[in-house]
């Protein structure tokens, strides 16, 4: 959509100090970009219904823009705006409140709820058993080894499908039983622990699977190709649905399903909602909460 213009100072204004926050707090240049992008939408609308002052602001207002923002079409593609969407626009709204509170800017706390994400009402969540399968498929031969590593990056360890295919060989530190995250979607890195059977994979294939697929252009990528090249996401996926099919498990599960599945694990096994976000390398708690719904359906079946 085209950028919107404020005219009021009042909003310009908190819409760079919002902006400055974001900075400060270390959130990545893409999200210090994009989240005052999204407010600057609410405070336009707010300026076309002529409400002027931050005192005039009330759940039920937002709300009411929120209902206007779910109907308006998207205007790059054509039609409505997708779910996705429209929880990034609740998200950063909601960050935005609790930024103007914090610096007593706005007493009353304003939080939206989020609605569930119609992909995490159904999402595809393996059971330990179907992961289990999963290791089962995964041949003795490199790309066997190099699948056993894949899982154990992303079930084992929980990462995105970025940080996995950015993964270097020096970013497995086998002495300490870590992996390191370099810095990623929300701008900082973490450091993962590996249990060990998820080390056990990562060494077998190190050492065994990725020297004989290495070759002059490898480099230190941790995955690489049968032609001895930086393995992307496709490859990746491709390799997934393989082990899919021979375990006759829903095709639709994905590298980020992996990924949604072992948080659900350390949920039920006890792991607490904080601890979880830990490991996710999530920035802020509120990104993991929509796991507390994975886990209820997740406990009822």
């Amino acid at each position: 959509m085209k950028k919107l213009k404020l005219k009021s100072k009042l909003y310009q204004e908190l819409e760079e100090s919002y902006k400055t926050w974001l900075s400060c707090l270390g959130y990545s240049v893409s999200t210090v970009r994009a989240f005052p992008s999204q407010v600057r939408e609410y405070l336009h609308w707010l300026e076309v219904q002529g409400i002027l002052s931050v005192d005039l602001w009330s759940k039920d207002l937002v709300e009411k823009f929120v209902s206007y923002f779910k109907q308006r079409p998207n205007q790059r593609r054509g039609g409505g705006l997708s779910q996705s969407h429209i929880i990034k626009q609740i998200y950063s709204l909601n960050l935005f409140f609790k930024y103007l509170h914090l610096m007593e800017r706005m007493e009353e706390k304003l939080e939206l709820t989020y609605e569930e994400k119609d992909e995490l009402k159904e999402q595809k969540i393996l059971s330990r058993e179907e992961v289990q399968l999963l290791y089962s498929n995964c041949g003795h031969d490199v790309l066997g080894q190099r699948d056993r590593a894949m899982l154990s990056v992303y079930y084992g360890c929980g990462l995105r499908r970025s940080e996995g295919v950015r993964l270097m060989v020096d970013d497995i530190l086998f002495e300490k039983s870590l992996l390191y995250v370099k810095p990623s979607k929300n701008g900082w890195d973490r450091y993962v622990p590996m249990a060990l059977g998820v080390k056990q994979d990562l060494e077998r294939y190190i050492y065994g699977g990725r020297k004989l697929l290495s070759g002059k252009d490898s480099g230190a990528h941790l995955f690489l190709t049968e032609k001895g090249k930086v393995a992307q996401g496709q490859t990746l996926m491709y390799r997934l649905k393989l082990l899919l099919a021979q375990s006759e498990l829903p095709r639709e599960i994905g590298l980020h399903s992996l990924r949604h599945s072992i948080a659900t694990h350390l949920l039920n096994g006890g792991m607490s909602l904080a601890e979880v976000s830990l490991f996710l390398g999530h920035r802020v708690l509120d990104s993991s909460q929509r796991y507390t719904h994975i886990k209820e359906i997740e406990w009822k079946k």
